[in-house]
Order: structure tokens, then sequence, then C-alpha cells
């Protein structure tokens, strides 16, 4: 497919959802550069290394950004402030560049952690409670403005719910922690009953609706989600199925009240018709899978993802 550009920039190239959409583009043919960026190459809180970079855009490029400082580093003033800064520099890039576009990976804790909804969709209202989806949420304030200002340079923002997979490291309470725990026979510490239900939706279900979306040229806002809500005992037993043992798990009480989210992702449907995602017993046996392998052998991953 024709694309009215032939430059792809990732920044945050090191991280869970970079690498792989690293890897994802650099096998798409229709692309003559695909270039990715760890921050350690290119530190998003430093001005002069964004001015620098800018040099390297033109009209072609399209800049897709996966860097932040995640909750899990610390959900603090601090790193809202980090945050922020880093946004801060990134507009910088509008005002410098003439790009032919820009992706910008928010988070769906721009709705609420605390807010009850099973039918979360773009027209829902947000309603971030902590310092990291406050910082995602003003940080698409901001690019919304200054695209508009800068001659309305084309601006996707996507939303993606919990995500999981091979080569995931950045936060616990997740799959892919919940799987390293299990083979190593750690116990598991769940908050009730586990039965808080949630949206989780599987890497190369990401990257490939963000390939898309990118190469159709869509702009605008889409949440990113497999459409089911499943609970985290579930996802502890859908573990233990595929490990045939029987988990270690505790239960610990809850310090504050049980919120179910789910997600009415019609949207992404009727852009993305072939949109089928990763059920979600496939996901965890391929995340088992890969994880395992890493531990009995060694030597199947290159830059965090598992190779098959």
């Amino acid at each position: 497919m024709a694309t009215p550009y032939n430059k792809i920039l990732i920044l945050g190239a090191s991280g869970f959802i970079g690498r792989h959409l690293l890897g994802r583009f650099g096998e798409n043919h229709h692309y003559s550069s695909v270039s990715g960026f760890s921050s350690t190459q290119l530190d998003l809180a430093n001005r002069q290394d964004i001015l620098q970079f800018s040099d390297s855009l033109d009209n072609q490029s399209i800049v897709i950004v996966c860097s932040a400082i995640k909750k899990a580093q610390g959900d603090t003033q601090e790193t809202f402030d980090k945050n922020m800064k880093m946004t801060s520099n990134l507009i910088q890039l509008f005002k410098c560049s003439h790009i032919a576009g820009f992706v910008y990976f928010s988070s769906a804790a721009v709705y609420g952690e605390n807010q009850a909804n099973m039918a979360i969709d773009e027209e829902t209202k947000v309603s971030p409670a902590t310092y990291y989806g406050i910082a995602k949420y003003a940080s698409e304030r901001l690019l919304m403005k200054v695209s508009v200002e800068h001659g309305d340079t084309p601006l996707l923002i996507l939303r993606p719910s919990i995500v999981y997979g091979p080569g995931d490291e950045s936060e616990p309470y997740r799959p892919a922690s919940f799987i390293r725990d299990i083979l190593g026979k750690r116990q598991i510490t769940l908050w009730g009953q586990g039965d808080e239900l949630r949206d989780f939706i599987y890497i190369d279900d990401v990257v490939s609706a963000t390939e898309q979306l990118v190469t159709n040229g869509q702009t605008g806002l889409f949440n990113l989600a497999c459409g089911k809500a499943y609970s985290f005992r579930g996802i502890i037993d859908n573990i233990a199925a595929v490990h045939k043992e029987k988990p270690n798990v505790k239960f610990q009480p809850r310090t504050r009240d049980k919120v179910d989210q789910g997600f009415d992702i019609t949207k992404l449907y009727k852009t993305l018709p072939d949109f089928t995602p990763v059920d979600l017993q496939e996901g965890i046996s391929l995340t088992y899978k890969c994880i395992k392998e890493e531990r009995l052998k060694g030597g199947l991953w290159e830059n965090g993802i598992c190779l098959k």
C-alpha cells in the first residue's frame, strides 16, 4: 500500500511496546527507513537532544512515541514533572519540524483506575486519578493543541488497556510477572479474591493495530483493547492450566473498593474490520512458552522479543 511517508522513527524503542513495534515496522517493506531510539540514545527530557533529533526529520517522517516514566517507577509529583518535561520537549518537534505525522502512546489510565465501567469507549469521560494518568491526559491535550496550531499536523493518539506478552518486564501484577513467579515457585499475592475485571490485550495485537492505523493514515483517538474482560484470578487459572501445577496464591484484603473495567472497541473494529484479538488462553500459552524457554535454554531472545 502506498503511503505519503516512508520513514518511521520510534522513540522509546527499548521498552516493551517499542521493541515490538520496531520489529514489526522493520519487517514492512513499504518504508525506506525504520529507526528506533532508546532513552540512552535520545533523552526526551533533554531539550538539546530533541533539537538535534529534529534535524533528521522531514515531511515523509512518522514519529511514534512510546517513551514515558511508568507508574511502576513511582507515581509521584516528581515522575509527573518528568513526564510533562518530556512532553514539553516533544512539542518542539512540532514547532521546528514539518513531519508527516505523530503517534502518541497514551494510556487507559486517563479513564481513572477507580471508575467502574464495563463499556469504556473513546467518548467515555476521562477521570485520571494518578500522576501518571494525569500526565498522559495533559500530554494528549497539549499535543492536540499544538498539532492544530502547527498546520494540522496529523496526530494519532492510542490508549492501550493492559498489554501483556513475551518481553514484558515493566510492571508487577501482570500476566508475565505471574508466569515468572509460578515458574520460580514464588507465592503470588492477589487483592481480595482477584476477581476484579480488566481488559488484557496481547502485544502482537497492539503492534498489528498500530501498524494498520499508521499505514492507513488514521488520525484522532483510538482505544487499543481486546474488548473482553477477565479477572486476575482468571489469568492465574489460565497460567496454571498451561503449567499443569497448582500455583501458590495468597489473598490479601483489599485496601479500596473493587472496580471492574471493560472496553467497547466498536470504533477500532469499524476502522480495522479484520482486527481479531488473540484469545486470552492462546496469549497466555504463547507468553508462558517464551518465558519458560528463556529460563530453561537461554539465547531465545533478541532485543527483548522471544524468537519463535
